[in-house]
């Protein structure tokens, strides 16, 4: 039986030729997840679909077929494309790219979606905030089973502002046993921070993006091209 899949807010993730006029598509969905698509002439100059599909713009996606990569039938662009330049656009193809490998295909993040709209928009408006950045990696680790535990340590004491602690993925926080530097040893402050989604602070942003990094190079297994790039 075919599903047909109608006016469905999505963002393009990702897309890569395939034969002599067509696309393999990533897509972002509001209701679906992220999905794979094929968008069958969508190379050629003369496809109404040629000049949608691409990243940071707001479509409504149809779509249709009885296996797993069905065919895109109709994109109609439902608001203004994001205007992402330099910085901004580096970082929204970092996005991206964390989308693309880490997201279980055919499930729907609906918080997630609309966490991904407004990162578009606060990069838009500011291309250098890397706050912006480390609460959309919060999120997603959330969103897909990793979310951080950063009001106790693994043992159930509650996190001290006054005092330090090292993360271990898998395990959690503990406290740290001495002050000797290391790139897991972070203060009760900086985990309160990141808890509150506060990262006004130099310190407590520095810190933010250590823990995320363990985190995501943990899940990932390995580096990201658009981090490198970044």
């Amino acid at each position: 039986m075919t599903k047909r899949i109608q006016q469905e807010p999505a963002f393009i993730l990702h897309t890569k030729p395939f034969r002599d006029t067509s696309f393999l598509v990533s897509a972002f969905t509001q209701n679906h997840g992220h999905i794979s698509l094929l968008a069958r002439g969508a190379r050629s100059k003369k496809s109404p679909l040629r000049s949608l599909l691409l990243p940071f713009t707001p479509l409504a996606l149809s779509w249709a077929g009885k296996t797993d990569l069905p065919c895109v039938s109709q994109a109609e662009i439902s608001s203004l494309q994001y205007q992402l330049t330099d910085k901004a656009l580096m970082s929204g193809l970092y996005l991206n790219e964390l989308l693309v490998r880490l997201l279980e295909r055919h499930t729907s993040y609906p918080e997630l979606f609309s966490t991904y709209q407004n990162t578009l928009k606060n990069l838009e408006e500011n291309s250098s905030n890397r706050a912006t950045l480390r609460l959309f990696e919060k999120k997603l680790l959330s969103e897909i089973g990793y979310g951080l535990h950063l009001t106790e340590t693994k043992d159930g004491y509650e996190i001290n502002s006054e005092e330090n602690y090292y993360f271990e993925f898998g395990i959690g926080l503990q406290k740290a046993p001495n002050l000797t530097p290391s790139e897991k040893i972070f203060s009760g402050q900086n985990l309160l921070a990141l808890h509150n989604e506060s990262l006004s602070s130099p310190i407590d942003l520095e810190a933010a993006e250590r823990l995320l990094k363990t985190m995501l190079q943990a899940v990932l297994g390995r580096k990201l091209i658009s981090r490198e790039l970044l």
